[in-house]
């Protein structure tokens, strides 16, 4: 009977040990909102404010139009000025997708420095995905701010490209619309969103 269980135990530590690891997400997911900045060498940087409140990523775009992007149902709206609301497919722009990408992480330390007044280190971040890419990239984390990004620099099929993260909020947001109106449709066809979306700078 020892012999036996003491077996049993045996072959599930094993198993456990065998076992790829959980995926992981690259960074901590917890509330905040920021100002994001994208550029690369042959587009001008882009300015967007982002903020996160649970599964929903708000977006808040040029020209006053804003996304947002459920991580869970992996369902995307887009609310124009005109007060129309739109299901759009889930295409979150390049300065998002570090934060939604998860898989297996592996971290190569490069050094630590300093970054708009934070103690930053510089990592060497590789996300292996299941039946994807992997996708390899440079960041600058603060652990003051919990391990979010300063700043990011990776390579893509159009040239290097690298974001910037300002003016962090580590609260959900208050005034920034979490989610899109009720009134935006699940299906992909248009309707009209009835709702003011308040802003914050």
């Amino acid at each position: 009977m020892g012999s036996s269980r003491a077996a049993w135990v045996f072959v599930l530590g094993m198993a456990g040990a065998l076992a790829p690891p959980l995926p992981h997400s690259v960074f901590p997911r917890r509330p905040f909102s920021a100002r994001m900045i994208t550029a690369s060498p042959i587009l001008s940087p882009v300015t967007m404010r982002i903020a996160r409140s649970g599964a929903w990523w708000s977006v808040r775009l040029p020209h006053g139009a804003w996304l947002w992007l459920n991580r869970a149902t992996r369902r995307a709206y887009r609310w124009l000025p005109s007060g129309a609301c739109v299901a759009v497919p889930f295409r979150p722009p390049p300065g998002l997708q570090p934060f939604l990408w998860r898989g297996r992480i592996r971290r190569q330390a490069l050094g630590t420095g300093t970054l708009r007044g934070y103690a930053a280190v510089i990592q060497q971040i590789r996300v292996r995905r299941r039946s994807r890419p992997s996708v390899v990239f440079t960041a600058w984390t603060a652990p003051a701010l919990g391990g979010l990004p300063l700043r990011i620099q990776m390579f893509t099929p159009s040239g290097p490209l690298e974001i910037q993260y300002e003016d962090f909020r580590l609260h959900a947001p208050a005034r920034e619309p979490a989610a899109p109106p009720p009134s935006c449709s699940a299906d992909m066809g248009r309707t009209r969103a009835t709702h003011t979306l308040e802003t914050v700078g």
